[in-house]
């Protein structure tokens, strides 16, 4: 005898399954909440409804470490050329790798990949015969110029190895205009741990011809939409001629059409970095130079800097505060001229390497809103006074000053969090203590300018030294 059947359970399984709420957002949301998942990557199973999206997410920012990783994604564009078009960011992250990248099978001009460019690739379709797997390819510079080719909306590209983006932005091969949409470059060449650099001085010394130190900057006059530079972690390979008289690698005055340049986490910066200060046209609006140490006359590389610049770093002295050199001090310092851009809203400096005319100078900056003053840095109370706004209660036309945010670290091997720590205290400038401090705080926030960094907590401590 048939049993009775539960009309519920008759009810639910004709009504409709239940939908994600995540299939009622279009492309561009899902976007940006799977790249927010990202870490989940290994551990998500999606369904069939989702595929397009994932593999718009999964190509959007594509990190290839290995010669392995870049013959299988090779292999997989051959496959599926079409989603070669969703590529906007590659890494290169080939620190480690040096000679397995660089070999004979993956010469320049190797054109193993073998994929057409541009709006041909929607239509093409892969020959059956061909077996597209890793093996097949040469991994190197010449299967890596092959696949810049095939990127047609690649934006953003980072090359972690300087003898990789110096075998690959070859004039002759930019010439070509291998990557005409690419607006960001970031290189960082491969930096040996801090102990293995003094052997690397004495290996390198009279080497003129390191293949680490190839001058390729000069070809980048070749992007045309390129934007944004970024040269990291340099020790003696800035990619820069020192004479810049060469034709092949001279980069020329006010050539170099960017808005941002950073050098970061530079080891030590000499006469290279004033080239490429010279090169940088006017339009230019942000400019950092972060450097362990500078043999180089940092003054004269802010003269030749052009005058449109709005954000401004500069840090010198990267050893971490307590070691016994932890400051480093310029010959020349940080003057009046060397301070000359009207347009600048945000000024970072860190270092002994501001001398007191400077602070005149800051005072005729009337669109400076941000200031940061890290540690080492030589300051008074009434230099930091003098930069601020007058209070509202002012009489009209009393001060110029837009300062909105002063950031102020101070110098210390110690966190002030416990008492051994108080009792060494901060390392503070020569003109400033910490009642000083205290006469600032109050001061700004009457004028309606925010302080922050270490000072706060420095001033605050019981027993300074």
């Amino acid at each position: 005898m048939a049993q009775p059947t539960d009309a519920v359970s008759v009810c639910l399984r004709l009504l409709p399954a239940p939908q994600s709420a995540l299939f009622r957002l279009n492309d561009r949301e899902l976007v940006h909440i799977l790249l927010d998942a990202e870490p989940l990557f290994n551990c998500l199973t999606v369904c069939k409804k989702l595929y397009s999206t994932i593999s718009i997410v999964l190509h959007q920012e594509v990190c290839l470490s290995t010669t392995r990783q870049l013959a299988s994604f090779c292999a997989h564009l051959c496959r599926e050329p079409s989603c070669a078009k969703l590529v906007g960011y590659l890494v290169l992250d080939a620190k480690y790798g040096v000679p397995s990248w660089v070999t004979a099978r993956g010469g320049l001009c190797a054109s193993q990949l073998g994929l057409p460019i541009g709006e041909d690739s929607d239509a093409w379709c892969p020959p059956l015969q061909v077996p597209y797997t890793p093996s097949r390819f040469g991994p190197g510079p010449g299967l890596v110029q092959d696949l810049l080719r095939a990127l047609p909306t690649l934006t953003s590209l980072t090359i972690t190895n300087q003898a990789i983006a110096a075998s690959i932005l070859t004039r002759a091969y930019l010439e070509t205009s291998p990557i005409p949409t690419v607006t960001s470059l970031f290189v960082s060449p491969f930096t040996p741990p801090l102990e293995d650099m003094r052997g690397l001085l004495a290996t390198l010394e009279g080497e003129p011809d390191n293949p680490f130190a190839a001058p390729f900057l000069g070809n980048l006059v070749l992007l045309p939409h390129l934007e944004t530079l970024t040269v990291a972690h340099s020790f003696l390979d800035f990619p820069l001629d020192v004479l810049n008289l060469s034709p092949d690698v001279a980069l020329s005055a006010r050539s170099l059409n960017l808005r941002e340049a950073y050098i970061d986490q530079a080891f030590l910066v000499t006469g290279e970095i004033r080239n490429l200060a010279s090169a940088l046209r006017v339009g230019l609006t942000a400019f950092t130079l972060d450097v362990g140490t500078a043999h180089a006359d940092v003054v004269d590389v802010f003269l030749r800097l052009p005058p449109s610049l709005e954000r401004l770093v500069v840090r010198v002295g990267s050893i971490p505060c307590g070691t016994s050199s932890c400051t480093f001090s310029l010959s020349r310092k940080i003057d009046g001229p060397a301070l000359d851009f009207p347009h600048l809203t945000s000024l970072e400096l860190k270092g002994d390497i501001v001398s007191p005319p400077a602070f005149i100078a800051m005072r005729r900056l009337s669109h400076l809103e941000h200031l940061t003053l890290g540690e080492h840095v030589q300051y008074s109370l009434a230099s930091l006074l003098s930069l601020l706004p007058s209070p509202a209660s002012s009489p009209p036309n009393t001060s110029t000053s837009r300062l909105r945010r002063l950031t102020l670290d101070i110098c210390s091997s110690a966190s002030l969090e416990s008492p051994a720590d108080e009792e060494r205290g901060a390392n503070w400038p020569c003109e400033l203590g910490p009642a000083d401090a205290r006469e600032l705080l109050r001061a700004a926030e009457v004028s309606g300018v925010v302080v922050g960094g270490t000072v706060r907590c420095a001033a605050k401590a019981k027993r300074i030294r």
